[in-house]
């Protein structure tokens, strides 16, 4: 048996009735050609999706994912539909169930498999631990039975990572790639420190101090909040001191989570930065980008990251008379 046809609505790029996607496939090797962002990258993801992979990553969906309308309006359904055909009589005795019925051109009657996999959105809310409801169907418009995970292990496919992850190459997180290469910019401690005893007043003043002055002044503002302090006073005055031995007077205090000297603080701001892609200045973030393109931006940060290294002019081409301080 082979995979014969996978249908995709709602499924980032891909929108839905006459915008989804249907590509058929042939028995043996398929490949898939086209420009940066043509959604090959959304294809194979949407196979893995259905099918389950052998790899020990679980892939799973993610708001992004969810194809954005010409309106900028989210979609709520996802609906993946995988076609499997040619199964020989063992394979159509090990997914009986789960069958289909159709005629080919010849008009023989064949054994087909089709599995519908669909991701409905439960809330709205971003941080809802349960967001999404999953669901795994047969037949061809998945009214069918759901596809137990016996029968979905006896279809994972192996999955082959890209040499280069890109996109998870440029997000956030500990010693990510960014925060090197932003790291080595000269400019990055430019700036002013924060006093606690003069803070700034107006936006410029603000705009003057440095990233570790700006992540200081984000503290101050933050423990000053009313919300804050209210909260840090009633667990305090409440409850806390009323729950320790006599003599004791530790408190509790609420704060933005950071530490260490200036350069750990430095630090643990650049590895929460993440560097992505939009159409253009002042236009909506439309999803995720394909491969090449994520590819694309990967490169131009690594040189980037050389150019400060090399001491090289804005525009890449030259020398800059300063060299920087992180030459080799």
């Amino acid at each position: 048996m082979y995979l014969s046809e996978i249908s995709i609505e709602n499924f980032r790029q891909f929108g839905a009735g006459d915008n989804r996607c249907i590509v058929p496939f042939r028995p043996g090797v398929t490949a898939l050609v086209g420009e940066n962002d043509a959604g090959k990258s959304a294809i194979i993801d949407a196979i893995r999706f259905v099918l389950l992979t052998r790899d020990s990553e679980y892939a799973s969906v993610q708001h992004e994912d969810f194809h954005n309308a010409s309106d900028g309006e989210p979609s709520n359904v996802i609906t993946l539909t995988c076609r499997i055909a040619a199964l020989s009589t063992a394979e159509q005795g090990a997914f009986a169930e789960f069958l289909s019925f159709e005629h080919d051109p010849a008009g023989q009657e064949r054994a087909v498999l089709y599995i519908q996999w669909q991701a409905k959105k439960v809330t709205s809310a971003p941080t809802a631990r349960r967001w999404v409801d999953i669901t795994v169907t047969c037949g061809r418009d998945g009214r069918g039975p759901t596809l137990d995970s016996a029968a979905r292990q006896l279809l994972s496919a192996a999955y082959l990572k890209p040499l280069r992850d890109a996109s998870r190459e440029l997000s956030a997180g500990r010693r990510s790639r960014l925060s090197q290469v932003l790291g080595n910019m000269e400019s990055i401690k430019n700036g002013k420190r924060f006093s606690d005893t003069q803070p700034p007043s107006t936006a410029t003043e603000a705009m003057d101090l440095s990233l570790v002055g700006i992540s200081h002044y984000t503290k101050h503002l933050v423990n000053n909040h009313e919300g804050i302090v209210e909260a840090r006073e009633t667990l305090n005055q409440n409850y806390l001191s009323r729950m320790q031995l006599s003599g004791n007077s530790a408190i509790g205090t609420i704060s933005v989570s950071e530490g260490g000297k200036d350069d750990a603080v430095l630090r643990q701001l650049l590895e929460r930065l993440e560097l992505v892609l939009q159409d253009g200045p002042g236009l909506p973030a439309r999803g995720p980008y394909g491969l090449g393109s994520n590819n694309l931006l990967f490169m131009a940060c690594e040189l980037l990251l050389l150019g400060s290294e090399w001491g090289l002019g804005s525009n890449g081409d030259g020398l800059s008379a300063k060299p920087c301080s992180g030459a080799r």
